[in-house]
Parts: C-alpha cells; structure tokens; sequence
C-alpha cells in the first residue's frame, strides 16, 4: 500500500510545483519507487508507477532541453570577431539592475588559449567580462528563477543562491566606513545547524539581492559589512553602493518586510580582481611578453645580471651539525655545476628542477599535485632568498609572498617563521581574516597597536584623531536621543533643543493663559509686548504674585482685546522676545504638565498628516525639524 500512496503524493507534488522534480530527482526516490514496482505483480500499482515515471521523464526532457539551449546560445555568442558595444573600463564593477533583468544575451568572447591576444585591451576586455559573468550568471538566474509563478511563494530552491525570507529592514545608521543599513533575519526559518562563526552565509563582501515585493518594482543590490551579531539577535548590517539604487533605500520605512537572496559566489573575491583589470593600462600590462606574445623564451632574472653568485649554505640539509659533503662556497646561478645537489638540498629531482627553474628564470611556474612538495620548495626558496638579498638586491629589500586564500597564506608563514626564526615585524601577514594562532602576533593590525605611540607624536594625526572621537561622541548622543523618541514623548527641554521656538510658541497657544511663565512673566502692561519687566518691576512682582494674582487673571482675560490694538511691528516685536525669554528654559512643573496634557489630547484627537498640515499653514512653510521624530 505504501508504493501507490507515495506514488500518487509525488504525481500530486508534481503538478503542483514542477520545479521541485530535480531536487527529488537527485535524492534517488524515483529510482527507487521504480525499482521497488517491478516487485510487486499488481498491474494497477505497475500503471500508477509508469505514470509517475513518465511524468519525471517529461519534466527531465525539459529541464536538459532548457538547459542546452541557454548553454547553445552562450556558445554561440562567444564565437565572435564584432566589436564590444562599450569600454570595459567605464563598465561599473558592482551589476546593474538592467544586467539583472536583461533579456539579451551578454556581450562575452571566448579565452585564447590557442595563439596570441591582438593587443592589450583585447586581453583584459575579454578575462574582465568573462569574470564578471562568472558571478552575476548564477544571480540573474536565480532571481529569474525566483520571479516565475512556479517558486515564488512555494520552497524556492536554487544551489547558486541562498534564500531569506522574513528578513525586516529595521534602519539606517552611520559608521566609519560610510551609511549602513540594518537588517534583522529570520533565524528561525534556516536550519538550526548553521554555525555561524564557521559559515559561509553572508560572510563579509558577499553580494545580496534585496526585495519587498517579489521583485515586481523592487531590487536592492547589497554587500554584507557586519554580521557580528547575527548569532545573537539575527542583526545584519549591508551597504548599498550609490550606483545601485542611488539610496532609494534610505526611503523605506523601517519595519519592512524584505526577501533576500544570497549568491554563493563570494562576489569579494571578484571585486579587486575586477578592479584592478580596469586599472591597469593597456600598454602596461604585467608580463606583456608572456602571456600576450607568448614569447617562450624566458632569460635570467635582473637582480642576477651584474652579480650572479648565490650562497646555498643556509638551505644545506645538515648531517651531525655539519653540512652534507658540499665543499663550495659561493656558487654561480649561471653554472649549474657549482650548484649542490638535490641529495645535498634535501629534494628529490623533479623539485630540484624545480629549483633550478625558479632561480634561473625571471618568471616560474610551479605546479603538481597535491603532497609533491610545491609548499615545502616555497619555503626552501623563500629561506635562500632571505639569506641571499644583502648579495643579490645590495639592500634588505622586503620579499611579498601572496597566497589564493587565507589559509594557504597562513601555512607557509608558519612554516617559514619556524625556519628562519622571525620576530614579529621581521615579517607581517597583511589582511585580518587569519585564524592562525601562531601568525597573530604577525598581524599587521597587532603590530600597528604596539606603535600607537607614533600617532600621539604627530600632532596634526593626533587632533583629527580627537576630531573624530567627538564626532563619535555625538552622534552615540543623537543614536541615544533618537531612541528615546521612539519610545516617549520628548521632555520639553530636549523638544526646544530641536524645535524651533516661534513654532513651539504655536503649539502652545491654546493653553497660553493657563501656564505660569504667562501669568508670572509674559502677561505685561503694555498688551504683552514685551518679554519681561524692568528689573524693578520683575523683583515686586516676583514678590508679590500671590497677591496680585487676581489681578493676572483680568489681564489675561482682556489680553485678546489688547493685542488687536497691536501693530504688526508690536505683535513681531513680541513674538520675538518671547522667542529670546531665557525663561522658556525652565517652565515650572506645572507648565510642563500643562503642555504634556494638550500635546497628548492633540496627537490623540488629531491624524498625523492634519498636524502637520496645520503647523504648514501656521508657520508659512517654516517647519524645521521632522514631526514624526518629535511624537514618535
């Protein structure tokens, strides 16, 4: 009974979601349906599994039938001679949204590797493109992908991206490498065995693809900056480069819901590659001769022109403290037969030629597979250049090592330190992304920390240094106060910090009569046209307010009628030494819970977008500051 109930789930499944047939495919379970049919003599089981197969058949045919189109069409399009449509070195590095959603086949020709490039910008043209397909190919795939009707809101599956959903924009901060936006993702639906610290998801550089809207009117294109605090609340910051979208993400409002797709093509590992093929100069290219002439005849390096002699003795593999039957002292790079052996150098002969290769020639290239000895020859090398570039350059000139990846950069610095016996700024390990123990003290940023003296030496660095302190400072004390209006209403001194006065002289009008600083200050003689008294008349009334407050109260009350008597010039005159009153900065406490009150009835009885209608029309277009930030 199990084989026709699956059989019909999975015919079901099918018709449902197409897309999903390779992943089941590839799982086996068709396979073994079939195979586990042909045991069972019941005919109607055999016809439900034939159906099944012959609909996995149908869905195969078309998926190869896509698949060698897409691939005819590309083949086709790299065999051509006609020129490229636009200069690689104005091509923007990071895609554009056109690339993305174009349907026209890429401008790519395809790699010589048979026969000489026409010149340089023929070189770096083709390799350029055909990098920057390399990674933006499984993108623009992926969200084409994404976008039909079949996987956009089913389990969408794609082995060249990775999908997040859920993921809320939750807003906008500035840092020292330029405005970052902050992403918070949704932990719960990926699998709970991801360890983060050890993951490949959204690692530094990585290129995301960013939508609210399934990619109708919407598509962000971000790089990871910060994942710090993804295993601990799911934050996630990302930068959004200008030509992308020219910041229209800074107009999202907080809080909404984003789909993310991550390429698993580390785009980082592209970006300076691609950068530097745009820099270089087509007339300079590095190796011109070799790889565009392809010139075979390779001569010896400069540096052994006017002095060939080279000292092996430091590299002499050493037999009871003694060196191995090599009775030479200085050998002659140009005669071989002043050389010690391979037995004496500690090197089987394929690495002994080798050996002979990389000294010899001005450019080397060592392959072999892996556990032949190319690592250990490395640092054979690099000791016999180490001992030797007093002799060879006349100055102890720096030799730079470069590795593919991190890890490989990490293993032969190791052991080149455990042969020479380095300290640490004898040799530094440039880049930060190292893991290895024993290197860390080689870091360029370890070795910049016990220097920090050199800063506090130069003034001028040490003032933009403070510069840049207080600038932090400050803008941690906006971050702060920022929130706090996100969570309450502002306190009236932090509201006049930010607010401009005649505007909260409006806000306050209704309520005016019933405040202190009015009765006690503003409600003057002369109509209120002044701010304060004369210092004689502000002392006996400060003295006597109790007693005169009656009389406060009728002035109050005929205030309306005495300020229609007032110029225009009075009434300005006024509203401007009200504006100044030192006063305003400290309201008694019954005046600030007067103005809480009104401000609290307002917002409740009044939409956000009257209120600031009103205040528009009030202050004639003189609004300053963002309302929704003030009554957040």
């Amino acid at each position: 009974k199990f084989i026709p109930i699956l059989s019909k789930i999975l015919q079901l499944l099918l018709e449902l979601h197409p897309s999903c047939c390779s992943q089941l495919d590839d799982l086996g379970i068709f396979d073994r349906i079939e195979r586990s049919s042909q045991k069972i003599s019941d005919e109607d089981i055999q016809i439900e599994v034939a159906t099944l197969i012959l609909r996995v058949e149908e869905l195969r045919t078309q998926h190869i039938h896509k698949t060698e189109k897409y691939k005819s069409e590309i083949e086709t399009s790299l065999e051509r001679d006609d020129p490229p449509p636009d200069d690689f070195h104005q091509l923007s590095i990071y895609p554009t949204l056109n690339e993305i959603f174009q349907q026209q086949t890429p401008y790519l020709r395809r790699n010589i590797t048979t026969g000489q490039y026409k010149n340089g910008t023929h070189y770096l043209d083709i390799h350029f493109r055909l990098l920057r397909e390399d990674f933006l190919w499984p993108l623009r795939e992926a969200i084409c992908q994404y976008m039909s009707d079949d996987n956009r809101n089913i389990s969408f599956r794609n082995s060249n991206v990775r999908l997040y959903r859920n993921t809320i924009f939750t807003g906008t901060m500035c840092s020292q490498n330029g405005i970052l936006f902050s992403l918070l993702i949704d932990l719960k639906s990926l699998p709970k065995t991801i360890v983060w610290t050890n993951s490949r998801r959204l690692i530094y550089g990585n290129l995301l693809a960013a939508t609210f809207d399934d990619f109708d009117t919407s598509c962000f294109l971000l790089t990871v900056e910060d994942r710090s605090n993804i295993d601990k609340d799911g934050t996630l910051y990302v930068r959004c480069q200008k030509e992308l979208c020219d910041y229209k993400l800074m107009k999202i409002q907080p809080g909404t819901h984003f789909t993310l797709l991550e390429t698993t093509s580390y785009f980082e590992a592209y970006r300076p590659i691609l950068q530097a093929l745009q820099n270089i100069k087509d007339d300079k290219i590095p190796l011109e001769k070799y790889l565009l002439q392809c010139d075979t005849n390779v001569p010896l390096p400069n540096y052994f022109e006017q002095n060939s002699s080279i000292d092996f003795r430091p590299i002499l593999v050493k037999t009871s403290g003694e060196h191995n039957e090599f009775d030479g002292d200085l050998s002659n790079v140009k005669d071989l037969s002043t050389w010690p052996n391979a037995q004496q150098l500690g090197l089987d002969e394929s690495q002994y030629k080798a050996l002979q290769l990389a000294i010899t020639k001005s450019v080397a290239l060592i392959q072999g597979p892996p556990g032949c000895g190319k690592t250990y020859l490395g640092v054979r090398l690099a000791e016999l250049f180490y001992h030797n570039r007093q002799r060879i350059t006349g100055c102890e000139r720096p030799i730079l090592m470069i590795c593919y990846t991190n890890h490989a950069l990490d293993q032969f610095l190791s052991s080149i330190i455990q042969k020479l016996s380095l300290q640490p700024g004898e040799i530094v390990r440039v880049g930060g992304r190292s893991t290895h123990r024993q290197i860390e003290p080689y870091l360029i940023q370890k070795l910049r920390q016990q220097k920090r003296d050199i800063r506090v030496r130069n003034e001028e660095l040490a003032t933009r240094y403070e510069i840049l302190h207080n600038i932090k400072k400050q803008m941690d004390d906006c971050r702060t106060k920022y929130y706090q209006c996100s969570q309450q209403l502002l306190d009236i001194s932090q509201l006049l910090r930010v607010m401009d006065r005649n505007q909260f002289l409006t806000l306050i009008e209704p309520i005016l009569s019933k405040l202190d600083i009015f009765h006690r200050h503003w409600n003057l003689d002369k109509g209120g046209l002044y701010c304060c008294r004369s210092l004689e008349l502000q002392d006996s009334d400060e003295d006597n307010s109790d007693d005169s407050q009656s009389e406060s109260e009728s002035e109050s009350e005929s205030e309306n009628d005495e300020t229609e008597s007032l110029s225009f010039y009075e009434k300005s005159q006024r509203m401007k030494n009200r504006i100044d009153c030192h006063k305003l900065n400290k309201l008694s406490d019954n005046d600030i819970k007067e103005i809480n009150q009104l401000f609290i009835k307002w917002l409740d009885a009044t939409q956000l977008p009257m209120i600031i209608n009103k205040i528009k029309e009030q202050n004639e277009g003189r609004l300053k500051i963002n309302i929704y930030q003030i009554f957040a």
